[in-house]
């Protein structure tokens, strides 16, 4: 995922009612753990002598979302297909090749990536039955790599209300940055306007904040790491999303926050994060401006948005846009900041001197509803 810059319950282990592992006799039996309306597997496996993977889903009637996350040793997977319980071909990745965004899972350059489906309000609702994700692990350079270990993850959410729901965010004071000048109230005033003016969407941002010894420079943004998935292991629940709050991010100065791909995976590993700079955004007095509390606000529930799902509106290339109906398509850099300079998914702050609220569109609100850690 491109950061955005500035301009320039109850647990049960039910090891019998999920699907078999691709590989039985190299894998491991699956786990499931149910939390209300969240259901998760895992296994591991590995992938077959064509370096593919086929990930069966267990859909049933209720259900209303679902996402699956695979993390191999090799180079990176990436999604084929998805392929409903009639054998229909719902998503290919040869329909993406070209200017628009549906999602990540089709070309992400990390050991993990997602597929949470469905993203958008004009998707197809789920069948119930087995449906199955076809992904491959591959190089750069495009070969693919057989037996590849891979650690899968399987998310479903049978959701009563899909309009209506809870994203919680598990806020994580890397080591000490809590204790830096204004930063706690600057933190607490952007999270209070976050959850303000998300719940005139129909949705609830249930924050609580948590300390760390995870070095403040927040190193792991370039490429994950195992100190993440220890901490979210220990303070989130699966679904959740794990913000984590730094003085700054040595790998992408002059950022102020980022995440690893859209969308992200809401069970612990080494990509389970945002990250937030806030030295980008306080004094070393400790005071912060309206317009840099207001950008505070918008990179937390940017980043997150990016997280549960939602591309950019426009790529920085005024060429490549998200597949969402209702955000025009611009070819200049004046054009989109005029047509979507005010939209939260813009690729850059809009200050222009200030900070205008950001909002969002009836399909990008769609795109985070659908996603299976809003329960």
């Amino acid at each position: 995922m491109d950061p955005w810059m500035r301009s320039a319950a109850v647990i049960a282990v039910l090891a019998g009612c999920a699907p078999e592992p691709t590989s039985s006799d190299t894998g491991t039996e699956p786990e499931v753990v149910v939390d209300g309306m969240l259901t998760t597997t895992t296994w591991h496996t590995r992938s077959d002598q064509d370096g593919e993977i086929d990930v069966p889903i267990a859909v049933g009637d209720d259900t209303t979302s679902l996402l699956v996350s695979l993390s191999t040793v090799q180079e990176r997977p990436i999604l084929l297909q998805l392929i409903d319980p009639d054998g229909e071909v719902v998503l290919d990745e040869r329909d993406w090749r070209g200017d628009e965004k549906l999602t990540d899972a089709f070309d992400v350059l990390r050991k993990t990536n997602a597929l949470n489906w469905p993203v958008r309000r004009t998707d197809e609702p789920l069948r119930a039955g087995t449906w199955h994700a076809i992904w491959a692990s591959e190089h750069q350079e495009g070969g693919r790599n057989p037996d590849d270990s891979v650690d899968l993850v399987v998310m479903t959410k049978d959701d009563p209300d899909p309009t209506q729901g809870t994203i919680t965010v598990r806020l994580v004071w890397a080591d000490g940055v809590e204790l830096g000048a204004g930063h706690e109230a600057a933190v607490q005033a952007a999270v209070q306007t976050w959850q303000r003016e998300w719940t005139a969407y129909g949705i609830t941002v249930d924050a609580t904040f948590h300390t760390s010894d995870m070095d403040p420079t927040l190193p792991f943004t370039a490429n994950g790491d195992a100190e993440v998935e220890a901490i979210a292991a220990e303070v989130a629940d699966p679904g959740d999303v794990v913000v984590f709050l730094g003085d700054t991010m040595i790998y992408k100065p002059g950022v102020f926050g980022t995440g690893p791909n859209t969308p992200g995976t809401p069970y612990p590993g080494n990509y389970h994060f945002v990250a937030v700079a806030l030295d980008m955004f306080v004094e070393p007095s400790g005071t912060i401006s309206t317009d840099l509390s207001r950008l505070l606000t918008e990179t937390l529930s940017h980043e997150t948005a990016h997280f549960m799902g939602v591309p950019h509106v426009v790529e920085t290339d005024w060429a490549r846009y998200d597949a969402l109906t209702d955000t025009p398509r611009c070819t200049t850099e004046g054009t989109c900041e005029t047509q979507l300079g005010r939209n939260l998914m813009f690729p850059w702050s809009q200050c222009k001197p200030t900070c205008p609220v950001r909002t969002l569109t009836p399909d990008q609100l769609g795109v985070l509803h659908r996603y299976v850690g809003m329960r």
